[in-house]
């Protein structure tokens, strides 16, 4: 299952449609050909009164790589630092509590993105990592363009 965030909606590709049928809020979508498809995340972006949208497809991850074809892709890391408290590390940015995170640079492994990023961003080092917890996509408008970012998350 592979699920993409449009600010507080979600574009979910699953195989498994138990989990459609759960989902109260769902709207199943069925494109009819592969053009229309690659049309969905527009769709959805300009539907803002569905909240959750289903796309059944037994080859998940080929259909989500169809469907985000005309978006600019991004990858960032980013971390959930927790402290000997086991307090969490959260910042203000963009008017919007947030985890510490940003992009990856050419050739940058992306766990070493990660803890560069959140050393930056927070003004701390000797960050440990910890492990990779999982890895998320959301999407975005900036400078004329529609973004898809995938971002890996580690513990740390």
């Amino acid at each position: 299952m592979y699920s993409v965030y449009f600010n507080n909606r979600r574009l979910t590709v699953c195989s498994n449609t138990e989990q459609i049928i759960k989902d109260p809020q769902a709207v199943l979508y069925k494109p009819a050909s592969e053009s229309e498809l690659i049309d969905v995340p527009q769709i959805f972006d300009q539907t803002p009164n569905i909240l959750s949208m289903y796309i059944a497809s037994e080859k998940e991850e080929e259909t989500f790589s169809k469907m985000f074809t005309n978006l600019t892709h991004i990858n960032a890391g980013g971390g959930l630092v927790t402290n000997s408290k086991g307090e969490f590390l959260i910042i203000f940015r963009h008017g919007k509590w947030d985890l510490p995170k940003g992009t990856q640079e050419p050739g940058e492994m992306i766990s070493c993105s990660a803890v560069r990023e959140v050393e930056e961003e927070c003004g701390i080092d000797q960050v440990e990592l910890r492990g990779h917890i999982c890895d998320t996509f959301h999407t975005y408008h900036r400078n004329n363009l529609f973004w898809l970012k995938k971002t890996s998350w580690y513990r740390m």
